[in-house]
């Protein structure tokens, strides 16, 4: 049985969540709303028999579904996420879920009063190349243990023109909203939260940021592997996919890995030298997995976790730690100081309680 959805903001990224309901087997998307006219009229052209409403509120209000998908952006989501909980729909939510700590604790305390259950869309670890290295590094087998990694991070802002994103004060934009992939992904892989974390951040007199465009951390793990993490977002050219790209030190070899990087090489190899260069290895990847940009997989997790009762892979239970990671490193720039992670995470998750 299909599950009907009302998707709050359909233009921008809301249209590839618009174009994988449209094409999933699991969903149907019964009504639209955005304070876009022309983005209105592009979802009624693409699906004629849906509601549209220029009001979120009263899309709220008057639809009857069993999710609602909110893609309009921080901070105006906020008041939106309010009033949606107060209906006791789940609720899927683009990354990131907001922008500070206050309003963190606001829709955490509404979702548990309303036992409404909330997904956050990181659909980056959806990607099947990003689930093959989340094996390799855990078992152990082939290369033993993660020793060191540098993960990279380089795109030009400027390339996105007048993208609200550049705005944005501080660590938001470069932390926040592009950041969290990446932190997303390293627990994910690492299996496990960062211990530790220290940054330095700065905004270049040139930058295209209104807040900062370079940071640098470093995130310590449980068995002291060290993840070194540059994010750049001045650079003149794209330098790397939006999923950066990770130099990764093993026992017994190394490997370069790419993840969310459509049409080029996601793991190049390094063994031991053995008188040859490095060996690329084919991605592999399915026909068009990039054309809904893995939402679709997002999607059809929330479905599985419906059907069968469970917890989706991204819950606000699970991706509020990846969330809390940007905000770590966010205060480690600004402080100067060391945050111990676990005693951090704990402080910042109380008021929510």
């Amino acid at each position: 049985m299909r599950r009907r959805v009302l998707l709050l903001g359909c233009g921008g990224w809301g249209a590839v969540h618009l174009r994988a309901l449209m094409e999933s087997r699991q969903w149907t998307l019964v009504a639209a709303a955005d304070v876009s006219r022309p983005a209105l009229r592009e979802a009624r052209r693409q699906l004629p028999d849906i509601r549209c409403f220029d009001d979120p509120l009263r899309a709220i209000d008057e639809v009857e579904c069993e999710l609602i998908s909110v893609t309009i952006p921080n901070p105006h989501r906020v008041p939106i996420l309010l009033h949606a909980l107060r209906r006791g729909v789940p609720l899927l939510v683009e990354k990131p879920l907001v922008h500070t700590l206050r309003d963190l604790g606001r829709v955490f305390r509404a979702a548990r009063a309303s036992g409404a259950s909330i997904t956050v869309s990181q659909n980056y670890r959806f990607e099947p190349q990003t689930r093959r290295m989340a094996e390799l590094i855990g078992s152990r087998r082939n290369w033993g243990r993660l020793q060191t990694g540098h993960v990279d991070f380089r795109r030009c802002i400027r390339s996105m023109g007048t993208h609200w994103v550049r705005r944005l004060p501080g660590g938001v934009g470069l932390l926040l909203e592009m950041g969290v992939h990446h932190f997303d992904l390293m627990r994910l892989v690492m299996g496990e939260n960062p211990v530790r974390v220290r940054a330095t951040a700065r905004r270049a007199p040139q930058s295209a940021m209104a807040g900062w465009g370079t940071v640098d951390a470093w995130l310590e793990f449980p068995d002291s592997t060290v993840l070194a993490y540059h994010a750049d977002c001045d650079v003149s050219s794209d330098r790397t996919p939006w999923g950066g790209r990770w130099d990764l030190d093993f026992e017994r070899g190394s490997l370069t890995w790419q993840p969310y990087a459509e049409g080029e090489t996601a793991l190049r190899l390094h063994t031991p030298w053995q008188g040859r260069w490095p060996l690329d290895i084919s991605s592999r990847r399915p026909d068009n997995l990039f054309r809904n940009h893995l939402v679709d997989r997002v999607y059809a997790d929330l479905a599985r976790a419906m059907d069968t009762g469970q917890e989706p892979e991204c819950s606000l239970r699970d991706n509020v730690q990846s969330l809390v990671i940007a905000f770590a490193v966010e205060r480690a720039a600004k402080t100067g100081r060391t945050i111990e992670f676990p005693r951090y995470l704990e402080e910042v998750m109380r008021p929510c309680l």
